[in-house]
């Protein structure tokens, strides 16, 4: 039968006289681990900075393979203009006025677009047409009566998500359309009220006045109101001496560049 007591005599006095013994074990190991690791640490951050880039390559690489962003692009580009129809209203024998309506149906983009009559494609102009806005394409006194514009490039603007462009409300009211004969000339005049329900204030506002005769665009002009601060109502007058057809019918809207923040003069 095993005596415990002696057994347990003999560890402890073992363990007390080979004291140092272990002591000097003990160090032996935790420099040995210390070691181990520096090397380890060295050995890694050499391979990684001598291999990361490569590695960061392969794993992009891997990435583009793997991944189609073709889809992507194309189900987030914007929705390209399109001129339905050139509107040449005659000024004199040998000119017109081009108007050409455009519509941009992007949420999250402005579109910088540069236009020219076809046959002159030096006298080219831009405009922006704001997302989810219709615009106006014109070019007034170009040469020949039966031109047509033609779009020559857009340069698309994401929207700011950080800094959303105002939202703009403008109500037009008390349009009147009269002729008006001066020195044996009609001259066509469109009176207007216009209120900036807006909840911001403008140095200026550009506006376009276009005129029909049933869907047919049949003239349009531009007028400029400034300034033009937030819950005023202003009176434009609009006079045009070159009308294609009879009207029946006028469109104002705001052409304003709302990528310009230089001009907002006050937000309350």
């Amino acid at each position: 039968m095993l005596d415990l007591n002696t057994s347990w005599l003999k560890l402890s006095y073992f363990t007390l006289t080979h004291k140092e013994d272990f002591r000097k074990w003990y160090i032996i190991v935790l420099l040995a681990l210390a070691v181990f690791m520096s090397v380890f640490v060295v050995t890694n951050t050499i391979l990684y900075v001598l291999g990361g880039p490569a590695n960061n390559r392969l794993v992009l690489t891997m990435t583009q393979d793997q991944v189609d962003y073709t889809a992507i692009r194309q189900r987030n580009a914007p929705v390209e203009l399109v001129i339905p129809q050139t509107y040449a209203v005659p000024v004199g024998e040998t000119k017109a006025d081009l108007i050409a309506p455009v519509s941009n149906p992007n949420v999250d983009w402005f579109a910088i677009v540069t236009y020219a009559p076809a046959s002159d494609t030096d006298a080219a102009q831009q405009t922006i047409i704001n997302p989810q806005s219709d615009g106006f394409l014109t070019v007034f006194g170009a040469s020949g009566t039966s031109d047509s514009l033609a779009i020559q490039s857009v340069e698309w603007q994401h929207v700011d998500n950080h800094e959303p462009p105002p939202d703009i409300h403008f109500v037009v009211s008390n349009v009147q359309y009269n002729t008006l004969s001066a020195a044996g000339t009609t001259v066509h005049q469109i009176t207007a009220d216009i209120t900036n329900d807006s909840y911001t204030s403008y140095f200026s506002v550009p506006f376009i006045v276009v005129l029909y005769n049933g869907d047919q665009i049949v003239g349009a002009q531009h007028t400029m109101v400034a300034p033009f601060d937030f819950g005023t109502t202003r009176s434009i007058t609009v006079k045009l001496s070159a009308v294609a057809g009879t009207v029946t019918g006028t469109r104002i809207i705001p052409t304003l560049n709302l990528l310009d923040q230089t001009n907002i003069s006050a937000v309350p």
